[in-house]
């Protein structure tokens, strides 16, 4: 059985993708999930991507849905994606490159501990500072 013009694609982000040793899957629409949900969910390098891929020439027939979704994460700070040949995909890894590069100068930044933060540096994780301001002044006798 011969494969559909967006079966060649998906073929081809799919070689793509184990290259750059992503990792992914393809979520089955069957009416029981989300809908809109991308054809491809990756992880790359750390960061979450959405891949739609159409029919060579039917980039922009993206349905609402779609857009909907591949806009929630971008929203969220993931990147989304709608291809419809491979090689609109060669820019992937340059872009998250350059997020890596403004990441890891925002991390540079020194830690604000008059915000209520403690920052600790060996998980990346952040956690509120206990502050005891509303504790009672002891009693007096």
């Amino acid at each position: 059985m011969p494969a559909t013009p967006e079966g060649k694609v998906k073929s081809s982000v799919k070689k793509l993708l184990d290259k750059l040793g992503a990792w992914y899957f393809m979520p089955m629409q069957n009416g029981m999930g989300r809908v809109g949900i991308p054809d491809f969910v990756i992880c790359l390098q750390g960061y979450f991507v959405g891949v739609e891929t159409k029919a060579p020439g039917k980039r922009k027939n993206t349905t609402p849905n779609q857009k909907r979704e591949l806009a929630g994460i971008k929203r969220a700070g993931g990147i989304s994606v709608v291809v419809d040949d491979v090689s609109q995909l060669e820019h992937l890894e340059a872009l998250i490159r350059d997020r890596k590069t403004e990441a890891s100068k925002a991390a540079a930044q020194p830690a604000r501990p008059d915000k209520g933060y403690k920052h600790y540096p060996n998980s990346g994780d952040f956690a509120v500072q206990r502050k005891d301001h509303h504790r009672r002044p002891p009693s007096s006798p």
